[in-house]
């Protein structure tokens, strides 16, 4: 196998890359298009995909906290001392 050594800023616009979808391309509210890599294997009877783009710092911090036992007053004050974001 051999293909062209690409500079990151090539890759993008690779025909290889576009041709096989490589690259999923998306808007995400808050920080515009956003791009990243397609999952590797591609199964027709079990297609597989992107749910969505990874969470923002601190998206889901009071979720798992309360999962882990916390009430709602201690992720509060955890938010307010800067020790959490949320």
């Amino acid at each position: 196998p051999s293909a062209p050594l690409l500079k990151r800023s090539e890759l993008l616009d690779n025909d290889q890359i576009q041709a096989g979808g490589s690259v999923v391309r998306r808007e995400h509210a808050g920080f515009g298009e956003v791009r990243q890599a397609a999952p590797a294997a591609r199964f027709g009877a079990s297609p597989s995909e992107i749910a969505g783009p990874a969470p923002r710092l601190g998206e889901h911090s009071v979720d798992i906290l309360q999962a882990l036992g916390y009430s709602v007053e201690e992720c509060s004050q955890l938010v307010e001392q800067n020790i959490i974001k949320a």
